[in-house]
C-alpha cells in the first residue's frame, strides 16, 4: 500500500463504505381496461458490504463444509494460479482467515423489484345485483428480483439490533448471516358497498 515493497502494518488502511453514493427508487403505473399494474423498484449504488458469512465459508476456523471457492480460487504451491483471491488450504492453519483483509469487502449495490401489483376491477354493470358499488381482485409480489454482483444471501442487510445503545450504527455494511429479506406473495380482495 506505501510503496516500500515490504507487507507489514504500515500497509493498512481504511478501505470500502457502507454510505451509498446514490439511493434510487422507480413507481411505474399502468392501467388498461379494468385491469391495473404497479410496480416499485429500488436501488443502491455505490456502497461496499463486508461480508462477514465468508468467514465461516471459507477458512478452517468453523468445523463444517467449506464453500466451493475454497476449492477453486485457493493458492497451490506448484500450480499455474496467480489470480488466487484465496489463501493456500492448509488443514494445520487454524488462522487463515481470521484477520480482516480486502478479500471480505465487495460491491453492495443493487437493484431490487420490492413490489409489484397486478388488480383487476370488476364492472359496475356486473355488481349492481349483488349490492356491491366497487370489487377489486389483486395479487402482489414483494421482494421479487434481485440483481448484485454480491456474493452473500442479500445486499439489503437487515439488522435486528435497534435503539440506543445497540451499537446498531457501528455494524452498519456488515454482513453476519442476517435472514435476507423475505419474498412474499399476497392475494387480496377491495370491495365497498
Amino acid at each position: 500500500m506505501n510503496g516500500d515493497g515490504v507487507v507489514n502494518s504500515a500497509d493498512r488502511t481504511i478501505i470500502g463504505s457502507p454510505h451509498p453514493d446514490l439511493i434510487a427508487g422507480l413507481n411505474a403505473s399502468l392501467t388498461y381496461k379494468n385491469f391495473d399494474f404497479t410496480m416499485f423498484w429500488y436501488s443502491t449504488i455505490g456502497n461496499d458490504l463486508f461480508n462477514n458469512t465468508k468467514f465461516f465459508t471459507d477458512f478452517p476456523l468453523f468445523g463444517g463444509n467449506r464453500s466451493t471457492r475454497m476449492r477453486d480460487q485457493s493458492w497451490e504451491i506448484g500450480a499455474d494460479n496467480s489470480k488466487a483471491i484465496l489463501p493456500i488450504l492448509d488443514s494445520g492453519d487454524n488462522w487463515g482467515g481470521s484477520v480482516a483483509s480486502s478479500y471480505y469487502v465487495e460491491d453492495g449495490s443493487f437493484l431490487k423489484l420490492k413490489n409489484l401489483v397486478l388488480g383487476y376491477t370488476f364492472p359496475k354493470s356486473l355488481l349492481e345485483r349483488a349490492t356491491i358499488s366497487n370489487l377489486r381482485l389483486y395479487i402482489q409480489a414483494e421482494n421479487l428480483l434481485t440483481f448484485t454482483k454480491y456474493t452473500g444471501l442479500d445486499p439489503e442487510l437487515t439488522n435486528m439490533e435497534t435503539g440506543e445503545g445497540s451499537g446498531a450504527d457501528l455494524r452498519r455494511g456488515l454482513d453476519a448471516g442476517s435472514w435476507p429479506t423475505t419474498m412474499r406473495f399476497l392475494f387480496g380482495v377491495n370491495f365497498e358497498f
